[in-house]
């Protein structure tokens, strides 16, 4: 035993040199990785910047887009630029109380002080020139520490006890994998010991435990197989850790050796060695590919969101601009029924006055009185609030066919995380969609007509006053000639006509361009300029996800599985593969330029060796999501199936939405 000891203590000696050396060669990817995302993040502000030429709220919010762009590279690579170029770490992680702490202090040998603590921050240690970190449970305040120490590890430990598993702890196991971290699950014994227990009847009662474990293990990977992902390649070791800890400490070999203890450290010792190299290279391949996947998918689903909701405000400034031709014949008309009845009521009254005042000295001063009496000045303003109320409801129907719209495609992207549009009588609300860009919403200006105060022409409505009492006193100058009634009453029609015309052309201008002008134009340019600010922010987005998708992504997740399968010694079939697209710990789609058959015994050994499923296929995009007769477009790939049905189905949705760099909807 003590010579099979020194042997694998050496080899693991070689192996953590050779884990240095991987750790320097992979900081560069770290480094290419940044080179890549400013180059490209710097073209997207520019564009941004382009916009922001004046002080509107809209230019100010895109500001803020910017300087959220801006931090986008050191914000996606911060995981990374926090991993160890030259200790190979390794991370307890595991809800409270599960053993996490008296399996560090069995592994180092240590005093046992800390064996039955709750851990409340992160602990390090050296084991074997490894760092060990012990951080706290999930469960406990301080879990986000527990978090970040995962993103800065070579390899996690994660501990489960053999009660009931639970949905949480399954959970947090998918968040891990999800990370591309490779993982040795301990399955830790709960039965009762202590220094006073029958050690006899303790052996008995923990194999009958340990013969329990298969059923553990599949009750916990059934918590996996329900959301499409099969954790039966992981690795799960049966453990009882207060027995290895209390055998250390009794120094009580048989303790030790029932623990199982030996043969966990034996094969973490035996993982590091024989892949430890590939370890490191994956931690920070991974640290890379994880975060800028993620958001080049939210990116991606940001993007065709925005395009369909400036969609939607395009076709509102469709309705809009058919709204105010509507309106605009319908307006006429009712301002040619306003002057027909005004018509009609003063050749009314201009009939009695010819018949009761044509010898009268003072006839201009009363028919002035009798025009007065018509208050037209208020009549035209009634007449002009009423069509402003009017306009108003049918302008607030098409924000209210606008808001529901906003809401659809909110719903339809709501599992995204992605902030509706709410457009207000004060304000178009237009949220520009957050997520990995953290992109600011925007705001147009107030619409004129939902807000001010329309004037009605009147000076056009006073004139009419003026200009028949000019008429009439030209009129009864002539009185001397004694004009007949008839003369008088034809007279007073034929000025009242003239005064009808010219209020009719005043009106009516005003109302063509002004009333409607002011009152729709300012509705239509604020919708065109959200319309259009969504419309280029989408096509940015996209053009943004497809760069680095294939400038960064699809060319990193190629090398971690160039290098695994180099590390599998089948370098052969490394000609043979075209692309790679991941979802890390869940799995792999390698597009090969030769038939899939050709490469069976690739996909078992990566399968075995990363614990992923490992699809090989075509670039075809109907092989990859195993269906037919699909169609689709620039940015939408439609399907007939349905996506709510089988997780592992919706798996290769991703994987191919990841492929194409287009979304993938039922048609």
């Amino acid at each position: 035993m003590a010579i099979f000891n020194l042997l694998q203590n050496r080899h693991l000696e070689t192996a953590l040199k050779d884990v240095a050396v991987s750790g320097t060669k992979a900081k560069s990817l770290v480094d290419n990785a940044q080179q890549i995302l400013n180059d490209n993040v710097s073209v997207v502000c520019d564009q941004l910047k382009d916009k922001t030429a004046d002080d509107s709220a809209l230019s100010k919010q895109l500001l803020d887009v910017v300087n959220e762009l801006q931090r986008l590279p050191t914000d996606l690579l911060i995981g990374a630029n926090n991993i160890s170029k030259k200790d190979f770490c390794i991370t307890l992680f595991g809800k409270t109380m599960s053993g996490k702490s008296t399996l560090v202090e069995t592994l180092i040998k240590g005093s046992g002080m800390n064996a039955l603590r709750t851990t409340k921050q992160i602990q390090s240690y050296r084991y074997h020139n490894m760092i060990i970190t012990d951080v706290p449970g999930f469960g406990n305040f301080n879990e986000d520490l527990a978090v970040e120490a995962t993103h800065k590890s070579d390899l996690i430990v994660f501990i489960i006890t053999d009660e009931q598993p639970q949905a949480k702890e399954a959970a947090w196991l998918d968040n891990i994998l999800k990370l591309g971290k490779p993982v040795i699950c301990l399955i830790n014994a709960q039965l009762p010991l202590d220094e006073c227990t029958n050690i006899r009847m303790f052996k008995r009662d923990l194999e009958d435990r340990f013969d329990r474990i298969d059923e553990i293990k599949e009750q916990f990977c059934a918590f996996g197989a329900s959301v499409g992902y099969e954790w039966d390649n992981l690795m799960f070791i049966p453990i009882h850790l207060k027995a290895a800890f209390l055998g250390h400490k009794l120094k009580s070999r048989e303790l030790y050796r029932v623990s199982k203890i030996k043969k966990f450290e034996n094969k973490l010792i035996k993982e590091v060695t024989k892949n430890g190299t590939f370890y490191k290279y994956r931690s920070f391949a991974e640290a890379i590919s994880a975060p800028i996947g993620e958001n080049l998918s939210i990116l991606l689903k940001q993007s065709n969101a925005n395009k369909m909701q400036s969609t939607i405000f395009r076709n509102s400034e469709t309705k809009i601009e058919s709204t105010c031709k509507q309106f605009e014949q319908y307006g006429l008309g009712r301002i040619d029924a306003f002057l027909a009845r005004l018509r009609n009521d003063l050749i009314c009254d201009a009939t009695e006055f010819a018949q009761n005042n044509y010898n009268n000295t003072n006839a201009s001063d009363d028919w002035i009185k009798v025009v007065e009496g018509h208050d037209i000045n208020e009549q035209v303003n009634n007449l002009f609030n009423k069509l402003k109320a009017e306009l108003r409801v049918q302008l607030e129907e098409v924000i209210k066919e606008l808001t529901i719209e906003i809401d659809f495609v909110h719903q339809s992207f709501a599992k995204f995380e992605i902030p509706k549009i709410t457009p207000t009588r004060s304000m178009w609300g237009l949220t520009f969609l957050s997520g990995g860009l953290n992109i600011a919403a925007i705001a147009s200006s107030t619409s004129t007509i939902l807000t001010s105060t329309l004037v009605a022409p009147l000076s056009a409505a006073a004139g009419i006053v003026g200009i028949i009492s000019i008429i009439i006193s030209q009129l009864f100058k002539n009185k001397q000639r004694k004009l007949a009634q008839i003369r008088l009453r034809d007279q007073l029609y034929e000025s009242i006509q003239q005064v009808i015309d010219q209020l009719s052309y005043d009106i009516k201008w005003y109302f063509e361009n002004e009333f409607l002008v002011k009152s729709i134009l300012p509705v239509v340019a604020d919708l065109r300029s959200v319309e259009q600010s969504m419309y280029d922010l989408s096509n940015i987005q996209f053009d943004l996800s497809i760069k680095l998708n294939n400038q960064l992504l699809k060319p990193l997740n190629k090398s971690i599985i160039e290098k695994a399968i180099s590390h599998l010694g089948l370098d052969r079939f490394l000609k043979d593969i075209d692309e790679v697209v991941r979802i890390p710990g869940r799995a792999t789609l390698i597009i090969t330029k030769k038939r899939p058959n050709d490469l069976k015994t690739v996909k078992a050994k990566l399968t075995k060796f990363l614990k992923e499923e490992i699809i090989v296929a075509s670039n075809n995009v109907e092989e990859v999501l195993g269906v037919e007769n699909i169609t689709e477009d620039t940015r939408v790939i439609y399907i007939k199936e349905d996506l709510n049905s089988d997780p592992k189905f919706l798996l290769r949705v991703e994987l191919a939405k990841k492929l194409t760099n287009k979304l993938v909807l039922n048609a």
